[in-house]
């Protein structure tokens, strides 16, 4: 048997419920407020990603960094060197070759000399930003 065309005052009597049935909205056999609302917490709550894990739990099986209280710029600006500058990404360069040279050069001939054996732990940036200021305007 053909079930019958929906009229709109069908439709507003019913809804679809939350498992794909048809559920009433009104009149005798209609879902009170509170199982509505129960409903719509549990399917809410099914929804919700799972609690985030401590942080304790994600970092057990990473390696700790190495503590920096002896850590040399010069050191630094070697890992940094070999990662990013001259590191690689699908077989790809990070960084163009001329842009490559010019951070190696200015590395080198400015940067290194100054700040090599300065400990990172002891490092502000009113010093460096001086330092810089300097070597923009040596006339100053």
């Amino acid at each position: 048997m053909k079930q019958p065309t929906p009229t709109l005052s069908t439709l507003r009597a019913c809804n679809w419920s939350l498992n794909g049935s048809r559920a009433a909205t009104k009149g005798r056999n209609a879902l009170s407020r509170r199982q509505a609302e129960t409903a719509r917490d549990r399917f809410l709550a099914a929804l919700q990603p799972p609690p985030p894990t401590p942080l304790a739990a994600t970092t057990a099986s990473f390696p700790q960094p190495a503590p920096t209280a002896d850590l040399r710029f010069g050191q630094l600006a070697e890992i940094w060197r070999r990662d990013f500058v001259e590191g690689q990404a699908g077989g790809r360069a990070l960084v163009a070759a001329s842009t490559r040279a010019k951070y190696l050069r200015h590395l080198q001939n400015h940067v290194l000399p100054r700040w090599r054996d300065a400990p990172v732990q002891e490092m502000r940036a009113k010093p460096v930003l001086d330092w810089l200021q300097r070597k923009v305007s040596p006339g100053i």
